[in-house]
């Protein structure tokens, strides 16, 4: 007995065709339009194809199978290329489209420019760029805070953000170490000194620790300058005080003379009869008595010496005026004019915790007196009361227009109602 059989594919030969779309908007072909003359020795069973409608999404070239097969069951295949042509414009123009999309990744090989070309439904291209950029991942500090040195501590965690990548978070626990305070005080006296410590515990909730300094305050010694035209007056005095922390306070006042204030006028007459020596009193700035002497001496004519004073350092100076006397003698008028700036000066005395200041100054059209314990005044003999016994340091400022001004200063005891 002999079996043949056939195990030999057949040949399959495919060609390519051109069709075009029709008006609707599809196409369809058969196995036999791209068969050109497949054959097998046992003889072609049947032709099949992987793709035989077409519609306006495939214009353009079209790759198509041709699968042929054998009486035996054999089969093979080729390739043609399917061309889909619009000539009657039945399909919509042809557009392509560009469409950029954003992406993002946590992996730095990820990241770039991507560019694809993909056919749409009306078979057009369309140009898909889609760009990768790199997320980064986050970092959080956290900081907090403990009373405890055991407790400073530094942590790490890592999660996984909304967007997939890592998230780091450092954890620093900090220690605060208590808060210290010193106070310092004063005190009279002796049995008081010393230190003393209290623990609070503060905002924070940490311990605070403070210190309290209780030192001595030693007595205050004040020296005082003053002058009189009175010898018997002048010397040196030591008051003790109590202050208002209750120490004593040694108040030291010296008193100085101050001389008389002399002055010599000389003056010329050409009559005879007026020439002489006559002396005068005054009450100088200084509350002491001030001499002026005045000389007129006989000349051929009159020569006369005149003194002037003016608060205006402008007018100081000598002015000579020459002049025909009525009696016939020439006449030389001297002008001396001497600068007399304004003066301060006070007496001051105490009714209770009263004080009534008098203004002794002389030439000032304004005055500003400071009591020592933030009051002012601007009256000219003004009363002060204090709120407390004690020693005050008094201010009297006084001035004038384009003369200046002068400034006085006098401690004022307050005790007792004695000044």
């Amino acid at each position: 007995i002999v079996t043949v059989e056939d195990n030999v594919a057949p040949t399959a030969v495919c060609r390519d065709i051109t069709i075009q779309i029709e008006a609707s908007l599809d196409v369809s072909i058969m196995a036999g339009d791209i068969d050109d003359g497949s054959t097998d020795a046992c003889g072609v069973n049947g032709l099949s194809l992987d793709q035989n409608t077409f519609d306006c999404g495939d214009r353009g070239d079209n790759p198509v199978n041709l699968t042929v097969t054998d009486v035996n069951g054999n089969s093979s295949s080729c390739e043609a290329v399917v061309t889909i042509e619009d000539f009657n414009m039945y399909c919509a123009p042809c557009v392509t489209d560009s469409v950029t999309v954003h992406d993002g990744s946590c992996e730095p090989a990820d990241t770039g420019t991507m560019v694809e070309v993909w056919r749409n439904s009306l078979g057009c291209d369309s140009v898909v760029t889609t760009i990768t950029s790199l997320l980064e991942s986050y970092y959080v500090e956290t900081w907090e805070t403990t009373c405890d040195i055991n407790e400073e501590s530094k942590a790490e965690f890592h999660y996984t953000a909304s967007n997939g990548c890592d998230s780091i978070v450092r954890t620093f626990i900090e220690w605060v170490p208590p808060i210290l305070v010193n106070i310092s005080l004063l005190t009279c006296d002796p049995g008081e000194v010393g230190v003393e410590e209290f623990v609070h515990q503060g905002s924070n909730g940490c311990d605070s620790i403070v210190t309290v300094s209780t030192i001595l305050q030693f007595p205050t010694e004040v020296t005082v300058y003053e002058t009189s035209c009175l010898p018997a007056d002048t010397g040196t005095f030591v008051v003790a005080y109590p202050t208002m922390e209750g120490c004593d306070s040694i108040v030291t006042t010296i008193v100085e003379l101050t001389d008389a204030i002399e002055v010599t006028i000389n003056e010329t007459t050409c009559v005879p009869g007026e020439e002489g020596e006559w002396v005068d009193t005054f009450t100088a700035s200084n509350d002491c008595d001030s001499i002026v002497t005045t000389i007129i001496e006989l000349e051929t004519g009159y020569q006369t010496v005149v003194y002037e004073f003016s608060c205006n350092p402008a007018d100081g100076g000598v002015e000579v005026i020459d002049l025909i006397a009525s009696n016939g003698c020439d006449s030389t008028i001297i002008i001396k004019t001497e600068v007399e700036l304004v003066r301060a000066g006070f007496n001051y005395n105490v009714t209770g915790t009263t004080a009534h200041f008098t203004n002794t100054g002389q030439y000032a059209t304004g005055h500003f007196w400071v009591f020592g314990d933030g009051s002012t005044s601007t009256e000219e003999n003004p009363s002060h009361t204090y709120a407390r016994n004690g020693i005050y340091l008094v201010w009297q400022i006084v001035y004038a227009p384009q003369c200046g001004f002068d400034i006085k200063l006098k401690f004022v005891f307050v005790w007792n109602g004695v000044a």
